[in-house]
């Protein structure tokens, strides 16, 4: 949905995430390393892994979908 990158940013729509106990909704994620939103845009499809670091949901993993 929104990629910022200087933020370390990503929005996106998911499905469940059992791991962290979220029912499917559209949120925002802090990511682990800021270079993995490289190339990233808006609308594009990706599967992700996320985690909670110091009580935040982190995107740890980010791979574009096919």
């Amino acid at each position: 949905k929104k990629v910022d990158p200087n933020r370390g940013l990503i929005v996106l729509k998911h499905g469940d995430i059992p791991n962290l106990g979220m029912p499917a909704m559209t949120m925002g994620f802090d990511v682990a390393d800021k270079k993995m939103l490289k190339g990233v845009k808006a609308g594009q499809k990706v599967k992700f892994q996320a985690v909670m670091v110091e009580g935040k949901a982190t995107v740890t993993e980010l791979k574009f979908a096919r």
